[in-house]
C-alpha cells in the first residue's frame, strides 16, 4: 500500500506544477479517485483538533486534502 501512495504522491507533484487547467483539474480529480480507492472514502471530522490529530497519523488523508486544495476554478 505504501507503493501506491508513493506513485499518487509522485504523480500529484508533476501535476501540481502544470499551468491551471480543465484538463490538470481532471487529473487532480483521478488521484483523489485513486486514493479513495485504495484507502477508503475520507473521514469528516466535527472539530479542528479531530482533523488536525487525523492528518497527523494519516499519510494518505494528508495527501488527499494537499490534492484537493490544488484544485482550481477551471472545473
Amino acid at each position: 500500500m505504501k507503493r501506491i501512495l508513493n506513485e499518487i504522491e509522485s504523480d500529484f507533484s508533476k501535476i501540481k506544477e502544470q499551468t491551471a487547467s480543465y484538463d490538470r483539474n481532471l487529473a487532480l480529480v483521478g488521484l483523489m479517485n485513486e486514493l479513495e480507492k485504495h484507502y477508503g472514502t475520507m473521514i469528516t471530522f466535527e472539530t479542528e483538533e479531530q482533523l488536525q490529530a487525523e492528518l497527523r497519523k494519516n499519510d494518505a488523508m494528508r495527501l488527499y486534502r494537499q490534492i484537493s486544495f490544488a484544485r482550481t476554478n477551471e472545473d
